[in-house]
């Protein structure tokens, strides 16, 4: 899907018992991000995915109702895996500064 600062794709989705999940590939067009936003609903894990230089157990764990953005202050696409999950794993939970 694309977007302002980029595009995602949904790699897998499912629910376990009460837990959705969800995980997605971000490409991040250098010196854009996102908006300054937080999920109601759900919790995420994102990790760099380095393809120039080794970024071994980097990750960002961000709790659900916690303002974050994620951002390429970098000069190339960069890559990004999301790992949503809570009750809800839907854009529609998404409140934007």
């Amino acid at each position: 899907m694309k977007k302002r600062w980029g595009n995602f794709k949904v790699l897998a989705q499912g629910k376990v018992g009460k837990i959705a999940w969800k995980v997605k590939l971000l490409e991040m067009l250098p010196g854009l991000g996102t908006s300054t936003q937080f999920h109601k609903d759900r919790c995420e894990i994102i990790i760099p995915i380095y393809e120039r230089q080794a970024g071994y157990n980097s990750y960002l764990k961000i709790d659900k109702e916690t303002w974050h953005r994620l951002a390429n202050n970098s000069t190339v696409k960069e890559k990004f895996l999301e790992f949503q999950f809570g009750t809800r794993c839907s854009e529609r939970d998404i409140k934007r500064r």
